[in-house]
C-alpha cells in the first residue's frame, strides 16, 4: 500500500481545521453554560423540576469525539515532524474531563427530574461548571488563534510543505550508542539538555499547565472547604433538600424550668434551639436525621422531657414545617461527654459547630431593690421585665371595685384575707414571653426569703390571693412570721441566672 504523506494537507487546511475545533469546543461550552444556568435558577426556585430532563441529551458525544479524534490526528502529526503538540495533548485530556463533568451533572439532571437532589449536591455541580466554563473559554482562546492564523511562523510551516516531497527515508529512525566509560553521565546530561530544550519550546503551554493545575488546586480546595465540607457556625442560616436552618442557640443542663433535677441523678440533656423554614410549602420534617455528635457518640433527638424545658421555648414534636418556627431538639448524652466539642449533623450532609451555654453553672447573683426593673432578656428568657414600685405586708387588705346594677355604677370593698397568713400587697409593672402572668412567674421561678433576728427563712409556697379584674400587682398569702422580719426578698432563679429583688 502506499501512503501519501498528509502533512501537507494539514499545513495547507491548518486555519480550516482549527476553526472546525473551535466550532466543536464553542458547542460543548454551550452545552456546559446551560446545564448551568438551569442549576442556578434551580436553586433560585426560578424553574421546576421537570425542565431538568430538557437539558439531558447524548448529541455532546459527537462533538467530543471528533475533537478528540482531530487532537489525536494533530498531535501524532506534529510529534512526527518533532514540532510542539503538548497543547493537542493537554485539550484531549481537557474534553475527556468535559465529557466527565457533562455526564455528572446529567446524572443529577436525571435525579432532581426524579425525585429530590440535596442541596449540598446542587450547590456543588453548580460550582465545578462555573469552574469549567472559564476554562472552556480560555481553551477555545487558544485555539481560535491557531485557526486564525496567529504564530504560524512559530510552526515553520513554508519549510515543512518543501519538505513534502523528502524520500521516504524521514521516517527512519537511527539509533546512536556511545561506548564511553562514562555512558550513564552522558546520558543523565542529553536527558537534562533534552529537558531543558523541551521546556524552552514548550515554555508557554507548560505555564498554561501550571496556571491550570494552580487554579484547579485553589478551587478544589475552596470548594471542599466553602461547599462539600462547609461547617457551619450557631447562627448562621444554611439549607438542605427542602428546608432552611438556623441553630439560634444551645444549652446543656439536667434541671427542669423549675430547678429540679430531669431523668434521674446523672441525666444531662443538650437543648438545640433552631428555627426551620420550608422551602416548598408546608411539610414533614424527619427529626431523625438531626443528630447530634460528641466525642464521637451520636445522640438522636426526643421529646419525652420537653414539658420540663418549656422555658427555652416549644419542642419539636413532628409539627409540619412551613416558614421560620423555633423548635427545641432535645438531646439525652452521657455525662463524661460534657466538656467536649460538641456539632449537629443533619442528614451526614450539613454540619453546625455548637457553643452551648452550661445553665447548670450560676452566674454571680444580681441585687435590685423597690423600684427597679430587672431586665430579663439577658436570661433564658431572651426578653420581659419585671419592675416592683411597692411593697406592704399586713393581716387585711380593704379592695374596692365597681359594679353596675340596671345601668347605675356602684362601689363596694372587699376584703382580702386568709386564715393564719398575712397579705403581702406587691404593685408592679411586669411583661413575660410564653404568656406567663406574674403569679405564675414567681410561683414557678421566685422563693420568698426572710430573715429574723439573723436566721434566713422561706416561703414554700404563697396562696395568690389577686382579685381577677386586678393588673397593677399581686396580693399573696404568706407565712405569719414574714409581718415581724427583718429583711424580705425574693430569690428569682431561672436557669442559671439568679436574681435577688429585695422587698424590705
Amino acid at each position: 500500500m502506499v501512503f501519501k504523506k498528509p502533512y501537507g494537507f494539514l499545513i495547507k487546511h491548518f486555519k480550516l481545521i482549527h476553526l472546525i475545533l473551535t466550532g466543536l469546543l464553542i458547542y460543548l461550552t454551550m452545552n456546559v453554560s446551560n446545564i448551568l444556568a438551569y442549576y442556578n435558577n434551580y436553586i433560585l426556585r426560578t424553574v421546576g423540576k421537570l425542565e431538568a430532563i430538557n437539558y439531558v441529551t447524548n448529541y455532546y458525544m459527537i462533538a467530543v469525539l471528533l475533537a478528540i479524534v482531530i487532537c489525536v490526528v494533530m498531535y501524532i502529526l506534529l510529534r512526527y515532524k518533532k514540532k510542539p503538540r503538548a497543547f493537542y495533548l493537554i485539550l484531549i485530556l481537557f474534553v475527556l474531563v468535559v465529557s466527565f463533568m457533562i455526564e455528572l451533572v446529567q446524572g443529577g439532571l436525571e435525579t432532581i427530574y426524579f425525585s429530590v437532589l440535596e442541596t449540598k449536591t446542587l450547590r456543588l455541580y453548580r460550582d465545578m461548571l462555573r469552574i469549567l466554563v472559564v476554562f472552556q473559554y480560555i481553551s477555545i482562546g487558544f485555539v481560535l488563534v491557531r485557526g486564525l492564523g496567529f504564530d504560524i511562523k512559530k510552526f515553520n510551516f513554508v519549510e515543512d510543505l518543501q519538505e513534502l516531497d523528502l524520500d521516504i527515508s524521514d521516517e527512519e529512525e537511527v539509533e546512536l550508542t556511545l561506548g564511553s566509560t562514562n555512558t550513564l553521565q552522558r546520558k543523565f546530561n542529553r536527558r537534562i539538555r533534552e529537558l531543558k530544550y523541551y521546556y524552552l519550546e514548550n515554555k508557554t503551554f507548560i505555564h498554561i499547565i501550571l496556571i491550570v493545575v494552580l487554579v484547579l488546586g485553589i478551587s478544589s480546595c475552596v470548594v471542599k472547604n466553602e461547599v462539600v465540607d462547609k461547617v457551619y457556625e450557631q447562627g448562621e442560616v444554611f439549607s438542605s433538600n427542602e428546608f432552611q436552618f438556623q441553630v439560634t442557640n444551645s444549652y446543656v443542663t439536667g434541671m427542669s424550668y423549675d430547678n429540679q433535677k430531669v431523668g434521674g441523678k446523672d441525666a444531662v440533656f443538650v437543648i438545640v434551639k433552631m428555627k426551620l423554614s420550608s422551602m416548598s410549602g408546608e411539610v414533614a420534617f424527619n427529626d431523625a436525621n438531626l443528630i447530634l455528635e460528641v466525642n464521637y457518640n451520636s445522640y438522636a433527638s426526643g421529646s419525652y422531657y420537653a414539658s420540663r424545658f418549656v422555658d427555652l421555648g416549644n419542642a419539636y414534636r413532628g409539627q409540619k414545617i412551613s416558614g421560620g418556627e423555633e423548635y427545641l431538639f432535645i438531646y439525652s448524652i452521657l455525662e463524661e461527654d460534657i466538656g467536649n466539642k460538641m456539632k449537629l449533623v443533619y442528614a451526614n450532609e450539613q454540619t453546625v459547630n455548637l457553643n452551648p451555654v452550661m445553665l447548670d453553672e450560676e452566674k454571680d447573683k444580681e441585687e435590685y431593690k423597690v423600684g427597679d426593673k430587672i431586665d430579663l432578656a439577658n436570661s433564658t428568657f431572651g426578653s420581659g421585665y419585671l419592675e416592683i414600685t411597692s411593697f406592704e405586708v399586713a393581716e387585711r387588705f380593704t379592695y374596692p371595685y365597681e359594679y353596675e346594677v340596671g345601668g347605675k355604677l356602684y362601689t363596694n370593698n372587699y376584703d382580702i384575707t386568709s386564715n393564719n397568713k398575712v397579705i403581702i400587697k406587691i404593685n408592679s409593672s411586669a411583661s413575660y414571653p410564653y404568656n406567663l402572668d406574674s403569679y405564675t412567674f414567681l410561683d414557678t421561678y421566685a422563693t420568698l426569703k426572710y430573715e429574723i433576728d439573723g436566721t434566713e427563712y422561706e416561703v414554700n409556697n404563697f396562696i395568690n390571693k389577686t382579685p381577677g379584674n386586678h393588673k397593677e400587682g399581686l396580693y399573696l398569702a404568706v407565712d405569719k412570721e414574714v409581718m415581724s422580719a427583718t429583711s424580705v426578698w425574693f430569690d428569682i432563679k431561672i436557669r442559671n441566672m439568679q436574681y435577688i429583688y429585695k422587698l424590705k
